[in-house]
């Protein structure tokens, strides 16, 4: 798709067709030196990034909303490569890994979430981003060069607020809060899945009593699952003929280190049987194949 870029704080974009590549210089020197870049109209610009710098990064760009809350999901996170190539810095624009986003916020509560960077500028809340009960959003930093600090917000009527650094691997204590008669115990945990950091945000009171139903769930499984009768043969060897009228055997049937498990509860019934060696020989005397069956080695 089509990308426009430009000077940070300037109003002059320039396009750049896909596949493409065009000669940069900074056009103000008043103004900081930062690229940054959106799709069209219907898109914020990106926060503006430092391309003098080996690095690479994604840049969020959102499609413009009336409201002042709007949600992750229709943002889109270019990734952006940094390279130095002699004397001269080259910028890639690359499309979003859906599959490894940079971190992953999931909110395993029952309530919907507001979340945005922690910034030192005053308008720090207008990155608010909202995140429903039981969704999963990727995301970037609305201000790459701020420090990485996220805020969690539990919403109207509740004063919970608690910043993570999605940085680092930790499980944070429980926050513990009302909204009108009900209580919540929220712990946040960032954990990593490859390159992606994840925050994950769960309810303690929640996670106890789904791991009490599993407990529970298992004990009556391994309650249904006991072995109400069992037992175990083990023969050296058993050998049987069958006989006809006159009488005349007809087939000997001989096995060898014979073992058998039987068990039964009220879910199942097993029987296990194992055999070293066995054959069955045909005994009559004028038959042409003695031997009807038998083991032979693999070859």
């Amino acid at each position: 798709r089509n990308i426009y870029y430009r000077q940070i704080k300037t109003d002059y974009g320039l396009l750049l067709p896909p596949g493409k590549s065009l000669a940069f210089h900074w056009l103000n020197r008043d103004k900081p030196n930062e690229l940054c870049i959106t799709f069209s109209p219907q898109h914020t610009w990106s926060s503006g990034f430092s391309i003098s710098d080996i690095a690479e990064f994604a840049v969020k760009i959102k499609q413009k909303s009336a409201s002042r809350i709007a949600s992750d999901c229709a943002a889109y996170l270019a990734r952006v490569e940094v390279q130095l190539q002699q004397a001269t810095f080259f910028i890639l624009l690359k499309p979003e890994a859906v599959d490894v986003p940079p971190y992953l916020i999931d909110n395993q509560t029952k309530l919907n979430l507001l979340y945005y960077q922690k910034s030192s500028k005053k308008d720090s809340q207008s990155y608010q981003q909202e995140l429903k009960a039981k969704q999963e959003v990727p995301y970037t930093w609305d201000a790459p060069n701020e420090a990485h600090y996220l805020v969690i917000e539990a919403g109207p009527g509740s004063q919970m607020k608690r910043v993570y650094n999605l940085d680092k691997i930790k499980q944070y204590s429980p926050e513990s809060f009302t909204i009108g008669q009900n209580l919540y115990r929220l712990v946040g945990e960032v954990i990593a899945n490859g390159p992606t950091r994840i925050l994950r945000i769960f309810d303690a009171q929640e996670r106890m009593f789904q791991d009490k139903k599993i407990e529970e769930l298992t004990a009556e499984q391994d309650m249904e699952s006991a072995v109400t009768l069992q037992f175990i043969v083990e023969l050296a060897g058993l050998g049987v003929s069958v006989v006809d009228q006159l009488p005349q055997e007809l087939i000997y049937l001989n096995a060898t280190d014979l073992w058998v498990d039987y068990s039964t509860s009220s879910k199942q019934l097993r029987l296990e049987v194992r055999v070293n060696r066995f054959q069955v020989d045909n005994q009559i005397a004028s038959a042409t194949f003695p031997v009807l069956l038998c083991r032979t080695p693999m070859k």
